[in-house]
């Protein structure tokens, strides 16, 4: 058996193959062959031919291929800043002993569960959003992405208090240990804390994958989790820092330190998300962005 590429040489035995009774579709088989036909025999010169159409097809396919890395890699990063902010700080925490680990996976544990609900909203959110900029209604997209918002902030807002308020009983779920359990109480207190901020984070970044913009929630999920939140936990919780000394603060402040940068890093990452989402959904520059990503695809096509 030889292989050869397919050129106008073999048009004739391959017409008369399909008039035989083969086709090149198993599933709908006599039909695909049936209109295999009617095209040879109405574009017979250039049927092995790399026509423009193929190679507009060729661009296209192209192009879907950028807009999807374009997308889908800062929105994997996004996914990793938030994973490895967690992993680290649980890894410096373990330098200060087993009670402390045990207490800081405990207020972890129940930091993720909290974040699933508020995980989902914002998914429900963005499938809305990018709906609403599909049909072109700019005005709906934006209303959307303002109740989901007011949505994240009463789960937030319900969600932290009861977990503040229960904190010595769901503490007391995980552990009969005193210590870890009078600690991972403390830490759960400051958890509520970061929950304040957590869900209107995770809706803003779902809200705003609707509009296609990834790559600004990246940058600023990095530097308020990352900068401000693990590298300032290093720095507050395990080193001691003159100033804090200077205004009555015990330095180095443990594993307490770390959650109160993470919380000062959510709260920083949150308020530029709100503020970026604020000035994207307009209507004017949403309808811009949307105008400009047609005239590429035109182009492009």
């Amino acid at each position: 058996m030889q292989l050869v590429r397919p050129s106008d040489v073999h048009a004739a035995s391959y017409f008369e193959a399909l008039k035989s009774g083969w086709s090149p579709d198993n599933v709908r088989g006599a039909a695909a062959a049936l209109e295999e036909l009617d095209r040879i025999q109405a574009h017979a010169a250039g049927l092995f031919r790399r026509d423009g159409r193929s190679r507009r097809e060729g661009t296209r396919h192209a192009r879907s291929h950028r807009c999807c890395l374009w997308l889908g890699v800062p929105i994997g990063g996004t996914f990793i800043v938030d994973v490895t902010a967690f992993t680290f700080m649980a890894l410096f925490v373990a330098r200060l002993g087993a009670v402390t680990s045990a207490a800081h996976q405990i207020a972890a544990n129940v930091a993720a569960v909290m974040y699933m609900l508020p995980l989902a909203t914002g998914t429900a959110v963005g499938v809305l959003v990018a709906q609403a900029l599909g049909a072109r209604d700019f005005g709906r997209a934006r209303s959307t992405g303002v109740t989901g918002l007011l949505l994240g902030f009463g789960i937030a807002a319900i969600s932290a208090t009861l977990l503040a308020l229960g904190s010595d009983r769901v503490a007391a779920l995980y552990s009969s240990d005193d210590r870890v359990r009078d600690l991972a109480a403390s830490l759960l207190v400051l958890v509520s804390g970061h929950h304040v901020f957590d869900p209107l984070q995770a809706v803003n970044v779902n809200t705003l994958r609707g509009y296609k913009r990834a790559v600004v929630p990246l940058m600023i999920n990095a530097t308020g989790m990352w900068i401000v939140g693990l590298a300032g936990g290093v720095v507050i919780g395990l080193t001691d820092v003159p100033p804090l000394r200077a205004i009555g603060v015990q330095a180095p402040l443990g594993v307490r330190g770390f959650w109160i940068a993470a919380i000062v890093g959510m709260a920083l990452a949150t308020l530029g998300i709100v503020a970026y989402f604020l000035v994207a959904s307009a209507p004017s520059r949403a309808r811009a962005y949307a105008d400009l990503a047609g005239v590429r695809a035109t182009s492009a096509g």
